[in-house]
Protein backbone atom coordinates (compact mmCIF):
# COMPACT_ATOMS: atom_id res chain seq x y z
CA UNK A 1 0.00 0.00 0.00
CA UNK A 2 3.03 2.23 -0.13
CA UNK A 3 2.86 3.13 3.56
CA UNK A 4 3.50 1.84 7.08
CA UNK A 5 1.30 0.30 9.74
CA UNK A 6 1.39 0.80 13.48
CA UNK A 7 -0.29 -1.15 16.27
CA UNK A 8 -0.36 -0.20 19.95
CA UNK A 9 -1.52 -2.85 22.43
CA UNK A 10 -2.22 -2.33 26.12
CA UNK A 11 -1.39 -5.93 27.00
CA UNK A 12 1.39 -8.45 27.39
CA UNK A 13 1.91 -10.24 24.09
CA UNK A 14 4.31 -12.05 21.79
CA UNK A 15 4.92 -9.07 19.53
CA UNK A 16 6.98 -11.01 16.97
CA UNK A 17 4.30 -13.65 16.45
CA UNK A 18 1.58 -11.01 16.19
CA UNK A 19 3.61 -8.98 13.70
CA UNK A 20 4.16 -12.09 11.57
CA UNK A 21 0.39 -12.72 11.49
CA UNK A 22 -0.27 -9.09 10.56
CA UNK A 23 2.36 -9.12 7.82
CA UNK A 24 0.87 -12.29 6.33
CA UNK A 25 -2.66 -10.86 6.28
CA UNK A 26 -1.54 -7.53 4.81
CA UNK A 27 0.38 -9.35 2.08
CA UNK A 28 -2.81 -11.27 1.23
CA UNK A 29 -4.84 -8.05 1.06
CA UNK A 30 -2.19 -6.39 -1.09
CA UNK A 31 -2.26 -9.34 -3.51
CA UNK A 32 -6.00 -8.81 -3.90
CA UNK A 33 -6.30 -5.01 -4.07
CA UNK A 34 -3.02 -3.47 -5.23
CA UNK A 35 -2.92 -1.42 -8.42
CA UNK A 36 0.89 -1.51 -8.33
CA UNK A 37 1.06 -5.31 -8.67
CA UNK A 38 0.05 -6.15 -12.28
CA UNK A 39 -0.88 -9.69 -11.21
CA UNK A 40 -3.09 -8.70 -8.26
CA UNK A 41 -6.67 -9.90 -8.39
CA UNK A 42 -7.91 -6.33 -8.90
CA UNK A 43 -5.59 -5.68 -11.85
CA UNK A 44 -6.68 -8.92 -13.49
CA UNK A 45 -10.29 -7.79 -13.05
CA UNK A 46 -9.39 -4.41 -14.59
CA UNK A 47 -7.99 -6.17 -17.67
CA UNK A 48 -10.92 -8.57 -18.00
CA UNK A 49 -13.59 -8.09 -20.70
CA UNK A 50 -16.85 -6.26 -20.04
CA UNK A 51 -20.34 -7.78 -19.78
CA UNK A 52 -19.02 -11.09 -18.43
CA UNK A 53 -19.52 -12.41 -14.86
CA UNK A 54 -16.07 -12.41 -13.25
CA UNK A 55 -15.51 -14.61 -10.18
CA UNK A 56 -13.99 -12.59 -7.32
CA UNK A 57 -12.73 -13.35 -3.82
CA UNK A 58 -14.69 -12.70 -0.65
CA UNK A 59 -12.18 -9.98 0.30
CA UNK A 60 -12.64 -8.09 -2.96
CA UNK A 61 -16.42 -8.56 -2.86
CA UNK A 62 -16.62 -7.11 0.67
CA UNK A 63 -14.68 -3.98 -0.27
CA UNK A 64 -16.59 -3.47 -3.52
CA UNK A 65 -19.96 -3.92 -1.78
CA UNK A 66 -19.11 -1.19 0.72
CA UNK A 67 -17.69 0.98 -2.07
CA UNK A 68 -20.94 0.81 -4.00
CA UNK A 69 -22.92 1.57 -0.85
CA UNK A 70 -20.89 4.69 -0.08
CA UNK A 71 -20.98 5.71 -3.76
CA UNK A 72 -24.74 5.93 -3.31
CA UNK A 73 -24.58 7.63 0.10
CA UNK A 74 -22.26 10.39 -1.17
CA UNK A 75 -24.19 11.09 -4.38
CA UNK A 76 -21.33 9.65 -6.41
CA UNK A 77 -18.65 11.61 -4.55
CA UNK A 78 -16.87 8.39 -3.59
CA UNK A 79 -16.22 6.48 -6.80
CA UNK A 80 -13.63 3.68 -7.12
CA UNK A 81 -13.56 4.14 -10.92
CA UNK A 82 -12.28 7.74 -10.89
CA UNK A 83 -8.61 6.62 -10.96
CA UNK A 84 -7.86 7.41 -14.63
CA UNK A 85 -8.88 11.04 -14.05
CA UNK A 86 -6.83 11.24 -10.85
CA UNK A 87 -3.83 9.91 -12.75
CA UNK A 88 -4.27 12.29 -15.70
CA UNK A 89 -4.41 15.28 -13.37
CA UNK A 90 -0.99 14.21 -12.05
CA UNK A 91 -1.90 12.52 -8.77
CA UNK A 92 -1.06 8.93 -9.71
CA UNK A 93 2.15 6.93 -10.08
CA UNK A 94 3.08 8.62 -13.38
CA UNK A 95 4.36 12.20 -13.65
CA UNK A 96 1.84 14.76 -14.87
CA UNK A 97 1.80 15.64 -18.60
CA UNK A 98 0.43 19.10 -18.07
CA UNK A 99 -3.13 20.19 -17.44
CA UNK A 100 -5.64 18.02 -19.35
CA UNK A 101 -7.88 19.80 -21.85
CA UNK A 102 -11.66 19.49 -21.90
CA UNK A 103 -11.62 16.84 -24.63
CA UNK A 104 -9.28 14.60 -22.60
CA UNK A 105 -11.43 14.99 -19.50
CA UNK A 106 -14.59 14.17 -21.46
CA UNK A 107 -12.99 11.05 -22.92
CA UNK A 108 -11.90 9.80 -19.52
CA UNK A 109 -15.27 10.64 -17.96
CA UNK A 110 -16.93 8.24 -20.38
CA UNK A 111 -15.19 5.35 -18.63
CA UNK A 112 -15.92 6.54 -15.07
CA UNK A 113 -18.90 5.58 -12.94
CA UNK A 114 -19.47 2.93 -10.29
CA UNK A 115 -22.99 2.46 -11.63
CA UNK A 116 -21.26 0.40 -14.34
CA UNK A 117 -20.46 -2.27 -11.73
CA UNK A 118 -22.83 -5.03 -10.66
CA UNK A 119 -21.93 -7.27 -7.74
CA UNK A 120 -23.89 -10.51 -7.46
CA UNK A 121 -23.71 -13.74 -5.49
CA UNK A 122 -23.92 -17.00 -7.40
CA UNK A 123 -23.84 -20.61 -6.21
CA UNK A 124 -20.09 -20.66 -6.81
CA UNK A 125 -19.44 -17.42 -4.91
CA UNK A 126 -19.25 -13.69 -5.68
CA UNK A 127 -19.21 -12.36 -9.22
CA UNK A 128 -18.60 -8.90 -10.66
CA UNK A 129 -19.92 -7.62 -13.98
CA UNK A 130 -18.40 -4.54 -15.60
CA UNK A 131 -20.87 -2.94 -18.00
CA UNK A 132 -18.21 -0.68 -19.51
CA UNK A 133 -14.38 -0.71 -19.43
CA UNK A 134 -13.82 0.92 -16.05
CA UNK A 135 -10.56 0.90 -14.10
CA UNK A 136 -11.14 0.16 -10.41
CA UNK A 137 -8.80 1.72 -7.82
CA UNK A 138 -9.46 0.97 -4.16
CA UNK A 139 -6.80 3.26 -2.69
CA UNK A 140 -9.41 5.41 -0.88
CA UNK A 141 -10.92 2.48 1.03
CA UNK A 142 -8.44 -0.43 1.09
CA UNK A 143 -6.26 1.01 3.87
CA UNK A 144 -9.29 1.52 6.09
CA UNK A 145 -10.52 -1.99 5.33
CA UNK A 146 -7.09 -3.42 6.19
CA UNK A 147 -7.20 -1.56 9.53
CA UNK A 148 -10.50 -3.29 10.28
CA UNK A 149 -9.01 -6.66 9.37
CA UNK A 150 -6.10 -6.22 11.81
CA UNK A 151 -8.50 -4.99 14.50
CA UNK A 152 -10.62 -8.10 13.92
CA UNK A 153 -7.56 -10.30 14.34
CA UNK A 154 -6.83 -8.65 17.70
CA UNK A 155 -10.41 -9.07 18.92
CA UNK A 156 -10.35 -12.74 17.86
CA UNK A 157 -7.23 -13.19 20.00
CA UNK A 158 -8.94 -11.67 23.03
CA UNK A 159 -7.38 -8.21 23.04
CA UNK A 160 -9.61 -5.32 24.11
CA UNK A 161 -7.40 -2.23 24.38
CA UNK A 162 -5.57 -1.29 21.18
CA UNK A 163 -4.95 1.19 18.38
CA UNK A 164 -4.40 0.14 14.75
CA UNK A 165 -3.23 2.64 12.13
CA UNK A 166 -2.32 2.32 8.45
CA UNK A 167 -1.30 5.42 6.52
CA UNK A 168 -3.09 7.77 8.91
CA UNK A 169 -6.40 5.87 9.00
CA UNK A 170 -7.00 4.34 12.42
CA UNK A 171 -9.29 2.39 14.69
CA UNK A 172 -9.21 2.21 18.48
CA UNK A 173 -10.71 -0.13 21.03
CA UNK A 174 -11.08 0.14 24.79
CA UNK A 175 -8.70 2.41 26.68
CA UNK A 176 -5.10 3.57 26.37
CA UNK A 177 -2.28 2.75 28.79
CA UNK A 178 -3.51 5.46 31.21
CA UNK A 179 -6.98 3.92 31.31
CA UNK A 180 -8.47 6.86 29.38
CA UNK A 181 -10.00 7.22 25.94
CA UNK A 182 -7.50 7.26 23.13
CA UNK A 183 -6.37 10.81 22.29
CA UNK A 184 -6.30 11.52 18.55
CA UNK A 185 -4.93 14.69 16.97
CA UNK A 186 -6.53 16.37 13.97
CA UNK A 187 -3.74 17.96 11.97
CA UNK A 188 -3.67 21.71 11.36
CA UNK A 189 -3.72 22.43 7.60
CA UNK A 190 -0.16 23.36 6.72
CA UNK A 191 2.56 22.38 4.29
CA UNK A 192 4.68 21.50 7.32
CA UNK A 193 3.68 18.47 9.37
CA UNK A 194 3.24 18.42 13.12
CA UNK A 195 0.67 21.08 14.01
CA UNK A 196 -2.52 20.12 15.85
CA UNK A 197 -5.83 21.82 15.07
CA UNK A 198 -7.87 19.82 17.58
CA UNK A 199 -7.60 16.78 19.83
CA UNK A 200 -10.41 14.31 20.42
CA UNK A 201 -10.98 11.45 22.85
CA UNK A 202 -12.36 8.27 21.28
CA UNK A 203 -12.99 4.64 22.18
CA UNK A 204 -14.31 1.76 20.02
CA UNK A 205 -14.37 3.92 16.89
CA UNK A 206 -12.51 4.49 13.64
CA UNK A 207 -11.12 7.86 12.52
CA UNK A 208 -10.16 8.93 9.01
CA UNK A 209 -9.18 12.31 7.57
CA UNK A 210 -9.16 13.52 3.98
CA UNK A 211 -7.30 16.74 3.23
CA UNK A 212 -6.30 18.71 0.16
CA UNK A 213 -3.81 21.19 1.56
CA UNK A 214 -0.60 19.23 0.94
CA UNK A 215 -1.32 17.26 -2.25
CA UNK A 216 -1.89 19.51 -5.25
CA UNK A 217 -0.59 20.37 -8.71
CA UNK A 218 0.30 23.77 -10.16
CA UNK A 219 -0.65 24.47 -13.79
CA UNK A 220 0.03 27.94 -15.24
CA UNK A 221 0.29 29.40 -11.75
CA UNK A 222 -3.04 27.95 -10.59
CA UNK A 223 -3.25 25.41 -7.75
CA UNK A 224 -5.42 22.32 -8.37
CA UNK A 225 -6.63 19.98 -5.63
CA UNK A 226 -5.89 16.24 -5.78
CA UNK A 227 -9.57 15.59 -4.99
CA UNK A 228 -11.29 14.98 -8.32
CA UNK A 229 -15.07 15.29 -8.67
CA UNK A 230 -16.18 12.12 -10.51
CA UNK A 231 -19.20 13.94 -11.95
CA UNK A 232 -17.17 16.63 -13.73
CA UNK A 233 -13.68 15.15 -14.03
CA UNK A 234 -12.29 18.40 -12.57
CA UNK A 235 -10.52 19.06 -9.25
CA UNK A 236 -12.90 20.36 -6.59
CA UNK A 237 -12.97 24.13 -6.08
CA UNK A 238 -14.71 24.48 -2.72
CA UNK A 239 -12.91 25.82 0.35
CA UNK A 240 -12.86 22.63 2.45
CA UNK A 241 -9.23 21.79 3.27
CA UNK A 242 -9.81 18.86 5.62
CA UNK A 243 -12.58 16.60 6.87
CA UNK A 244 -12.34 14.05 9.68
CA UNK A 245 -14.97 11.32 9.93
CA UNK A 246 -15.72 9.04 12.88
CA UNK A 247 -17.45 5.74 12.16
CA UNK A 248 -17.81 2.21 13.49
CA UNK A 249 -15.43 0.81 10.88
CA UNK A 250 -12.32 2.33 9.36
CA UNK A 251 -13.30 1.30 5.83
CA UNK A 252 -16.49 3.35 6.18
CA UNK A 253 -14.67 6.33 7.73
CA UNK A 254 -11.98 6.20 5.03
CA UNK A 255 -14.42 6.13 2.11
CA UNK A 256 -16.83 8.67 3.60
CA UNK A 257 -13.99 11.13 4.21
CA UNK A 258 -13.10 10.95 0.52
CA UNK A 259 -16.72 11.18 -0.66
CA UNK A 260 -17.53 14.07 1.66
CA UNK A 261 -14.38 15.87 0.52
CA UNK A 262 -15.79 15.80 -3.01
CA UNK A 263 -19.25 16.99 -1.88
CA UNK A 264 -17.94 20.10 -0.14
CA UNK A 265 -18.53 21.45 3.38
CA UNK A 266 -22.23 22.36 3.23
CA UNK A 267 -23.43 19.16 1.53
CA UNK A 268 -21.13 16.97 3.65
CA UNK A 269 -22.32 18.57 6.88
CA UNK A 270 -25.98 18.19 5.89
CA UNK A 271 -25.49 14.51 5.01
CA UNK A 272 -23.60 13.88 8.26
CA UNK A 273 -26.39 15.46 10.31
CA UNK A 274 -29.03 13.48 8.45
CA UNK A 275 -27.18 10.20 9.08
CA UNK A 276 -26.07 10.89 12.65
CA UNK A 277 -22.37 10.95 11.77
CA UNK A 278 -19.60 12.71 13.66
CA UNK A 279 -17.57 14.89 11.27
CA UNK A 280 -15.11 17.74 11.79
CA UNK A 281 -14.48 20.08 8.85
CA UNK A 282 -11.84 22.75 8.31
CA UNK A 283 -12.48 25.43 5.68
CA UNK A 284 -10.18 28.15 4.38
CA UNK A 285 -11.84 31.56 4.45
CA UNK A 286 -9.42 34.04 2.96
CA UNK A 287 -6.41 32.41 4.58
CA UNK A 288 -8.13 31.93 7.94
CA UNK A 289 -9.03 28.38 9.00
CA UNK A 290 -12.56 27.99 10.36
CA UNK A 291 -13.89 24.90 12.11
CA UNK A 292 -17.26 23.31 11.33
CA UNK A 293 -18.62 20.15 12.93
CA UNK A 294 -21.74 18.06 13.09
CA UNK A 295 -23.62 17.99 16.38
CA UNK A 296 -22.53 14.37 16.85
CA UNK A 297 -18.86 15.36 16.84
CA UNK A 298 -18.99 17.79 19.78
CA UNK A 299 -18.99 15.17 22.58
CA UNK A 300 -15.65 13.78 21.37
CA UNK A 301 -14.00 17.17 21.81
CA UNK A 302 -15.20 17.33 25.41
CA UNK A 303 -13.91 13.81 26.15
CA UNK A 304 -10.30 14.82 25.51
Amino acid sequence: MGTQYHVTLVAETDADALKAAFDKRLAEINKVMSTYDPESELMQINRAPVAQPLPISDDLAAVLALSLQIYSQTAGGFDVTVGPLVNRWGFGPVEAKGKPDEAEVATLLASVGSDALTLEQADSGWQLVKHKPVFIDLSAIAKGWAVDELAGMLVARGYQDFLVEIGGELRVSGKNARGANWSIAVERPSLAQGGVQAAIGVSNLAVATSGSYRNYQMYNGVQYSHTIDPSTGQPVTHNMVSITVLADTCAEADALATGFNVMGPEAALAEAEARGLAVFILVDEGGEIRELSSSHFLPYLSQH
